[in-house]
Formats: structure tokens, sequence, C-alpha cells
């Protein structure tokens, strides 16, 4: 009998354990632990995003940096330093999108905080803006808090061309690919020239040879993932994020196209965030719902960041 009390206590051990580690501050902790944040933000090598980068490392300063990393840590003790710097590149990686669309909401919380930290400092972030984007970089705060499913797919989409996604990067900005892309824009980008899609979509002083190069890689990707040839076996599960966000960028693609009514059943069986409990985390700007921006835009002359 004494024995057999000595094993429950022990099973009951374990599965305390077991309830902590799988627990999602932990998972977020270990993330953040295990993440690197990687050189030149991370950028796709097949596209000419070297100039960008360069553009808005040479806009932030050294000195301005490090002054927006201290008044952040100091205004946010619970914070790390890795976290911060896992975060601040995120909202560079933010400013490489908005300095490319004409529209780019802000779809996370905590990124969002690092960007209001950054505008406190009103005269460096003037001439931040100034000479990234040629003029003033707006945050425009909504009023309401509405879900934007389908600019979140969007937002998905262009995030997982321009970057190598990092295990974070689901952290920061909540679950990718669970949302169906609109058919309209679907159909757009399958079938309206690189001229028109820049006219809609692009901001009029983006880098030109930088999004024709971009709307020539999402032409090639949508012409492949809606090609049921090249899936003969379906699509299976994936690990995470940083090895198979390509392979989840098909799987969103496909299946917004051919089966759109059971999307969310078909992304969920492949989502690897259901491992990590990555929505917990403040991936959006609304309570927990990372469909959802909080409405904070790039300013209508951001445009540059490339030229």
């Amino acid at each position: 009998m004494y024995y057999f009390i000595v094993i429950i206590l022990i099973i009951f051990v374990f599965i305390g354990i077991s309830v902590i580690v799988k627990a999602p501050g932990n998972v977020r902790k270990r993330v953040i632990h295990n993440t690197v944040v990687p050189k030149m933000l991370g950028v796709k090598e097949e596209l000419p995003l070297e100039g960008a980068v360069y553009s808005l490392e040479k806009a932030i300063s050294q000195t301005f940096s490090e002054r927006i990393k201290a008044r952040f840590l100091q205004d946010n003790p619970h914070v790390s330093e890795k976290e911060y710097d896992l975060l601040f590149m995120e909202l560079q990686r933010f400013f490489i999108m908005c300095s490319l669309l004409k529209n780019v909401p802000m779809f996370s919380e905590d990124v969002d905080e690092v960007w209001h930290t950054m505008i406190m400092f009103t005269r460096e972030y003037d001439d931040f803006s100034h000479q990234f984007c040629g003029e003033f970089l707006h945050h425009s705060p909504a009023d309401k808090v509405e879900p934007d499913p389908h600019g979140r797919a969007w937002f998905d989409l262009v995030y997982s061309e321009l970057f190598q996604m990092t295990d974070f990067s689901s952290i920061a900005w909540g679950r990718f690919f669970k949302n169906p892309l609109d058919t309209d824009l679907m159909e757009e980008l399958q079938e309206k020239s690189s001229e028109e899609l820049k006219k809609k979509y692009f901001r009029d002083n983006a880098n030109e040879d930088l999004v024709f190069a971009l709307i020539e890689r999402l032409k090639k990707q949508i012409a492949y993932s809606t090609n049921k040839e090249n899936f003969p076996n379906g699509f299976k599960r994936v690990r995470n994020y940083t090895e198979s966000a390509p392979y989840l960028t098909q799987a969103m693609i496909f299946y917004s196209i051919s089966d759109p009514e059971d999307f969310h059943f078909h992304m969920q069986a492949l989502d690897p965030a259901d491992s990590k409990s990555s929505s917990s985390a403040g991936g959006s700007c609304s309570s927990g719902s990372n469909d959802s921006s909080c409405g904070s835009s790039c300013g209508s002359g951001c445009g540059g960041g490339g030229d």
C-alpha cells in the first residue's frame, strides 16, 4: 500500500511539472531565449531588400536606438533586453512593409508599444521619419478596434515573402496563416499587371525594383500553390514557423481558393502554434483577437527605404 501511494505521488509530481513547463509564460520565455536576432532583419535573399534595410538603419541612429531601448525597459521592467531586441526587430520589419504598401495595419500590441516609445522622442522621431520616408511617419490609433481578417491574411502573405520567420514572430504578431486571403485580391494578383498592382496596393514613391520583384514573387507563389499536382500527398502538420513558413504560405493560398469554407479547419490542423500557445502572448492590438488591428498605420508619405 505504501509503495502504491508513493507511485501515485510521483505521477502527480510529473503531471504538475509538465503543466508548469507547458504554461504560456514559460513557452514565451523559452522561445525568446532560443530565438537569435537575424542579421539584416532576416530579409529574404531572393528579393532586393538590402537597400531598404541600410536606409532604415541609417535613419535610426545608434544614439536614438539606445534611448528608445532604455526608456522602454524602464517603463516595462518585466521585459528582458533579449525580448526588447526581438520586438524592435519586428517594428523595423513593420517599417519596411510600410515603405512598400499603401496601408499596413498594426496587428501587435507589443510591437506597437515599442513604436509608442519611439514616438515619445519627438525630435528624433521626426528626423527618422523624414530621412526614411520623406515626411512624418504617422501613427493613427483607431477609436474602435475592429476585426480585419482579410487585412491580416494580406499582412501574413507579404510578411512571409519579405522576411525569414522566427518562432518569436508568432509570439509578437499572434498566429500566422489563420485567415483566408480575399478571393478578389487573389484574382487581381493573378490577372492584373504588375503596373496595375503597384498603383493600387503600393506606395507611389516605393522602390520600383523591389515592388516589382515582390509582385512577381507573389504571382509565382500563387501559381505554384494553386496547382494541386504540386501537393500529391496534401499538407501535413509542420514543426515550427522558422522551417516551414513557405509551406504554410502555400497551404494558406491553396485552401483560400480550393476550400475557403473549411479554411480554418485545414490550417488549424497544420499550425505549429497550437503547441506553443503563441496567441496568448499579446499578438494583436485588440483584446486577444489577432485578426484585429489597433488602427496604427504608416503616414501617406512613407515610401522610401529602398532607393
